[in-house]
């Protein structure tokens, strides 16, 4: 096994995905048949109750650093030093509302990396330096919830104003309709909550997508990048706070 190179990329079949607590037990079996093991994430009590087993809003990883609120850095330790990673607790506490709420949902891609910036976790801004990434500061906090990325330039989404700095970046950008995807106490959650890529060309949802008003779009988007779906439950895609690589077999 090996870290991942490219966070949310891998380039070889993911070994292991952190997974919310909340959905652990409905995913676990699933990911298991795609001989991938999940690893739980801790429930984040000092968020939203309703989005607080989302591993995308309480911890960022990048090759073998695991930034994370610092409420659970010692839960996560428990659960993923064994593997060889370093655990870096943030430099402020995680509050429970909006933007304070948003530190560790970044998405790096290709040569960016995109956020909020001025409520990215410092820390995370300090290491993406040594990374030669461009910064991209976005409108949308919720960055990772709100994309879901296919490969160094190809991305889903239904941000407009993401999808237009994307597409002037030179990204191959899917622009889809908000909506369609569940989150118990939202009205709808996000594409990119809803899954994970699981290998250079393969990527899994939490359940299907055959409701959404742009199906065949995507199902078109994800043939032309070659990268073929796997739906983990049979039941109406939800969002899970991401599905998260963090290794892949060598």
């Amino acid at each position: 096994m090996k870290f991942l190179e490219n966070p949310f990329l891998p380039k070889r079949d993911v070994s292991h995905v952190v997974v919310g607590a909340q959905y652990f037990h409905i995913l676990r079996d699933p990911l298991h048949d795609l001989k991938i093991t999940p690893i739980k994430s801790p429930v984040f009590k000092q968020t939203d109750a309703r989005v607080s087993s989302h591993p995308d809003m309480m911890m960022f990883v990048c090759k073998n650093k695991v930034f994370c609120a610092p409420e659970i850095k010692k839960e996560l330790h428990t659960s993923l030093s064994s593997y060889g990673f370093e655990l870096l607790a943030g430099e402020k506490e995680t509050a429970i509302n909006y933007p304070e709420n948003i530190r560790f949902n970044c998405l790096p891609i290709g040569s960016f990396f995109f956020h909020k910036l001025n409520h990215t976790d410092p820390k995370i801004l300090y290491d993406v330096k040594f990374l030669s990434l461009q910064l991209i500061d976005v409108a949308q906090g919720y960055t990772k919830c709100s994309v879901a990325p296919i490969a160094d330039k190809a991305l889903i989404t239904a941000d407009q104003k993401i999808a237009g700095i994307c597409e002037k970046l030179g990204f191959d950008v899917l622009l889809i309709r908000e909506g369609f995807i569940d989150l118990e106490g939202y009205p709808y959650g996000f594409i990119g909550g809803c899954c994970g890529m699981i290998g250079q060309n393969k990527i899994c949802f939490s359940g299907r997508l055959d409701h959404h008003t742009d199906y065949e779009k995507i199902m078109l988007f994800l043939d032309k990048h070659k990268v073929k779906p796997y739906w983990l439950t049979q039941q109406k895609a939800f969002d899970v706070g991401s599905i998260i690589p963090i290794l892949e077999y060598d």
